[in-house]
């Protein structure tokens, strides 16, 4: 008696002279083995999609931030030139009148 090969040994002359009922079996084998591993594509297809979104998700977020960084920045930097232009202002103003009233 013949021992059944394993669907990975297998090969076309193996076929050859099998009994109906051990082709029927390896068949059924075949298309269950084909059959998981369609489950396994999908289950990876959907993996994928949903890791997708999460990065475009996260790039949107990135891009936000990034914005917000941007915006605060300009924010700092205005009002650092409005305090140097209010003190120059200020150092400025007194010694023009002080001058004026001195000479």
């Amino acid at each position: 008696m013949q021992r059944m090969l394993s669907m990975r040994e297998l090969k076309p002359q193996d076929l050859r002279g099998l009994p109906l009922e051990a082709v029927a079996a390896l068949a059924a084998q075949m298309l269950e083995h084909i059959a998981s591993q369609a489950r396994q594509l999908d289950l990876k297809d959907e993996q994928i999609q949903r890791q997708a979104r999460d990065i475009v998700w996260r790039d949107a977020k990135l891009e936000k931030i990034n914005f917000e960084l941007a915006r605060l920045k300009r924010w700092k930097f205005a009002a650092m030139v409005d305090v140097n232009c209010r003190g120059h202002e200020r150092r400025a103003a007194p010694a023009l009148p002080g001058h004026a009233a001195g000479g």
